[in-house]
């Protein structure tokens, strides 16, 4: 794969039906241990609802929601 002008990737379609990647996926980047890893924003969404679902009285949607309204704040 190559860099373009504007910083663009293109996955080769041979990667994306591996990974399982459709078109209008949304994706989150990071780099771990000098590599750049692709996720499916869903994939971490259901991560992170995965550990706290067993916190009494504490809802992911709840916790989205005060991490959207802190985000919100100037």
């Amino acid at each position: 794969m190559t860099i373009n002008a504007q910083g663009r990737i293109l996955v080769p379609r041979d990667l994306r039906r591996s990974a399982g990647l459709l078109p209008g996926d949304r994706l989150v980047a990071s780099v771990e241990d000098g590599a750049l890893v692709l996720r499916r924003l869903r994939v971490l969404i259901d991560e992170v609802t995965s550990r706290y679902e067993d916190v009494p009285g504490t809802s992911v949607d709840d916790l989205l929601a005060l991490r959207r309204s802190d985000a919100s704040r100037p």
